[in-house]
């Protein structure tokens, strides 16, 4: 028994067959219109190629006749002088002026006839009586031809005339004297304009039409449009040169005018028994635009006909489609619920894990921090342990966990910076550590910084990550080895001090055309799915966030170098020993505390009283608004944790003690807070938990600064440890 198709099959089929037949009614009148293109293209260059032919062949018959009647009138001219002398031709001169006149008194086309010396004197000229003695031709191209032994009809190209300034071309033949000898030249002179005018007719309604009369040797006798300048050859060599230089009869062209550089189709004619050639041409451009003009007619059927099709085809297909499902739109409906609640589902268990992870971190940070304040308490209280190893284990440990602590804050999207001054001697070194095995083992590593390099302000781990990302691109850049060093040393860029950090490979280096993009976020050289485009952008954002800039040098095949620029800190002014903050301040500080935490409380208060602070503790905001109704003319500094239990956080009493009591200073202190961008915006001094005694005595040192200088204003620096 023939196994039978399921239901489901069935409709797929069905919808399969009906898509693909609307698809191709859709297609068809689109393929059509291309077929039709196609052809049309190739009919209408074919129309004006067969065009240019008939024309090239009508300008050459005009042209023929008219060099042939002139030519019976050269002959004629040279049996009236034949044998006679100049002398006896300037004697007689009146009488030769009148037949020369009467010879061509019926021909528009003549400008005038020309008889001259052996020495290219005018003799005579049906132009002027008498003839002017003044005027010589001799220099000219056809009097040179005949005088070196040129016999036969010669035709010039287009020339002015000496004293009448106008163009003309002649049709010339050499004078013999009676011993045999070159007695001089007849010339009959022709108008430029009777032929253009004659081409002005035949394209008086064509403008993308040319026709022209060219000698063999590229001079043009005549041309419309009428743009070359009389005597100028032609710009440059192009196709009918070539076919006119082998002699070629008739042929049609494709070429660039070797006079305005335009494209053209084209035809060309040998006049019979004469070096000149007929030529006539349409512009490509304008076959491109007849073409599309027709195209353009075309679409107004096609195109609706093809989206007509598509949208009944999508409208029945849709109506099918309804029909044929509807038995399983029930079940479709229940996947498609259940796929969404599991997305929702999946959505919220990746919020919530980011909100416990923040959760975590900032429990951890609060931990962290009582164990690094009473660690930090006990070296300086017990003096004994100063150099214990299970205090300098307790102290490493309490580091690496504030560095797992930034991670998960990072994962949630919490993180905030934390910028810190820092010494590139010290911390390059440990970044180099974290770069060699990113590298590998075939790319050698060199870390130099140069004797007084300044210290930078930053955050320390934006600037491992961005030594990292540049590593990364090193060994993308140097898959068979190389070098990749890292070498800080002091600018004097501005008035103030600098401090330049080279980062170098000798990888392939990059482009110069994509040189300016490598900075833009998500801009990748790398292949798909080997960069992200975020490296350098962090980079770069790094260095504007510190004060500097990066910029990139690199030659292709020869490396990359990536300079940031920062500027140079002093570590004596920036960084205040623990040990000698009150020795700075000329009396105590009074420090309320607003932490409702208990353990953060208790290391907190034993650490401000060891900096030499007199302290009084509140557990809330409420408790701390109260303490300071009472005490606030008594009180320096109120130091408030964020995040607290009631409605009033740690930047809601910030606002409130701004505005009741404007001399205090206000400092906060947080691990996790998802307003911590309203915190910064409040340009207050920020401890990031778990802060240092350190950190602490530098913000106790700030503040007793603001309180010997009330006039400076409130110079808010964020403090993080």
């Amino acid at each position: 028994m023939p196994h039978s198709l399921s239901p489901e099959r069935k409709q797929q089929r069905t919808l399969a067959w009906l898509q693909t037949s609307f698809v191709m009614a859709a297609l068809l009148p689109l393929m059509l219109f291309f077929g039709v293109a196609v052809v049309r293209y190739h009919q209408i260059y074919q129309e004006r190629q067969n065009d240019t032919a008939r024309l090239s062949h009508i300008v050459a018959e005009h042209a023929l006749k008219l060099f042939d009647t002139n030519e019976v009138t050269l002959s004629r001219m040279v049996e009236l002088v034949k044998g006679e002398t100049d002398a006896a031709l300037r004697a007689n001169e009146e009488a030769y002026h009148r037949t020369l006149r009467a010879m061509t008194s019926e021909l528009p086309q003549v400008q005038s006839t020309w008889i001259t010396g052996a020495d290219g004197s005018v003799v005579l000229t049906n132009r002027y009586f008498p003839a002017p003695r003044d005027l010589n031709l001799g220099d000219r191209e056809f009097f040179r031809y005949h005088q070196n032994g040129g016999q036969g009809l010669h035709i010039t190209g287009v020339l002015i005339g000496k004293k009448t300034r106008e163009p003309f071309f002649d049709l010339t033949r050499r004078r013999t004297a009676a011993d045999g000898s070159f007695a001089g030249t007849v010339n009959v002179s022709l108008r430029p304009s009777y032929l253009i005018d004659f081409y002005q007719r035949i394209a008086s309604r064509e403008s993308a039409l040319t026709l022209s009369l060219v000698r063999s040797d590229g001079a043009v006798i005549a041309r419309w449009p009428d743009t070359a300048e009389a005597g100028q050859p032609v710009a440059f060599k192009n196709e009918l040169l070539e076919q006119m230089e082998n002699a070629v009869a008739e042929g049609n062209i494709k070429a660039a005018s070797g006079i305005d550089g335009v494209e053209r189709i084209g035809s060309f004619h040998r006049l019979a028994n004469y070096p000149i050639y007929a030529y006539a041409g349409y512009t490509y451009a304008s076959i491109r635009n007849e073409w599309l003009r027709d195209l353009a007619v075309l679409a107004l059927f096609a195109v609706p006909f093809s989206i007509a099709f598509g949208v009944i085809g999508v409208i029945v297909m849709r109506q099918t489609r309804r029909e044929l499902q509807t038995a399983e739109r029930l079940r479709v409906e229940s996947e498609h619920r259940k796929k969404m609640e599991e997305a929702l589902h999946h959505s919220q268990r990746l919020e919530a894990l980011r909100h416990l992870t923040g959760g975590v971190a900032h429990d951890f940070n609060n931990l962290l921090m009582a164990v690094e304040l009473s660690a930090t308490l006990l070296r300086h209280t017990v003096p004994q342990l100063a150099g214990n190893v299970r205090l300098e284990a307790i102290e490493r440990a309490v580091a690496s966990g504030a560095k797992l602590t930034r991670q998960l804050l990072s994962f949630s999207r919490s993180q905030p910076l934390m910028p810190a001054t820092i010494d590139l001697g010290r911390t390059l070194n440990k970044v180099t550590e974290l770069c060699k095995p990113v590298l590998g083992s075939n790319i050698t590593l060199q870390m130099k910084v140069k004797p007084g390099t300044p210290a930078v302000r930053l955050d320390p781990g934006e600037l491992e990550l961005a030594l990292l990302n540049l590593a990364i691109n090193a060994r993308h850049a140097m898959p068979d080895g190389g070098q990749f060093d890292i070498v800080a040393a002091p600018l004097r860029w501005t008035a103030r001090d600098w401090v330049e950090i080279r980062v170098s490979d000798t990888g392939h280096g990059i482009a110069p055309e994509l040189r300016e993009r490598v900075f833009e976020p998500f801009f990748t050289t790398k292949e798909p799915g080997k960069g992200t485009g975020l490296g350098l952008s962090q980079v770069y954002g790094m260095c504007q966030r510190a004060g500097g800039t990066a910029v990139i040098e690199s030659t292709v095949g020869k490396g990359t170098t990536v300079i940031l620029r920062l500027p140079g800190f002093t570590l004596g002014t920036e960084e205040i020993a623990v040990d000698g903050i009150l020795s700075d301040r000329a009396e105590p500080l009074s420090v309320l505390l607003v932490e409702d935490n208990e353990e953060i409380a208790d290391v907190s208060i034993a650490a401000l009283k060891m900096l030499g602070c007199d302290v009084k503790h509140c557990d809330g905001a409420y408790a701390a608004l109260a303490c300071l109704e009472q005490e606030h003319e008594h009180i320096d500094l109120v130091l408030s944790d964020i995040v607290m239990p009631g409605e009033m956080d740690g930047i809601e009493l910030l606002r409130f003690i701004r505005g009741r009591y404007p001399h205090l200073s206000v400092a906060l202190m947080t691990g996790y807070t998802e307003r911590l961008d309203a915190a910064e915006g409040l340009n207050v001094p920020i401890l990031s938990k778990p802060f240092s005694v350190k950190a602490l005595g530098e913000l106790l040192a700030q503040t007793a600064r603001q309180k010997k200088a009330p006039d400076a204003g409130d110079q808010a620096v964020s403090m993080r440890a």
